[in-house]
């Protein structure tokens, strides 16, 4: 899934990216312009057939932050804001623990 600010004014949500009703759309989040527009993270990566890639992504700190005020919100689905918290505190862990900050 791709994130997009919520809407100002008219706008189609969710955006669709093809002409292809399969294919991907662009999901409209509450807060999504602090993930767009936060610091950025860049670490290179393994698949498990050995090949490597950079991975460029949003700031672990940022993420977990913003799942965290997701986890938050009263209006949210409780499986949701469970979910948050579960991806939150893992991320949190894995850049506590295995990520260099640069």
């Amino acid at each position: 899934m791709f994130l997009r600010p919520e809407a100002k004014d008219v706008d189609r949500h969710p955006l669709q990216t093809t002409d292809n009703e399969d294919e991907f759309w662009v999901a409209q989040a509450r807060r999504a312009n602090e993930l767009l527009d936060g610091s950025r993270f860049s670490a290179p990566v393994v698949s498990a057939r050995e090949a490597i890639a950079r991975m460029n992504t949003v700031d672990p700190e940022v993420f977990v932050e913003s799942k965290r005020w997701m986890a938050q919100q009263s209006d949210r689905e409780e499986e949701k804001r469970s979910r948050d918290l579960r991806q939150a505190d893992i991320v949190e862990e894995i850049a506590k623990t295995r990520l260099a900050k640069r």
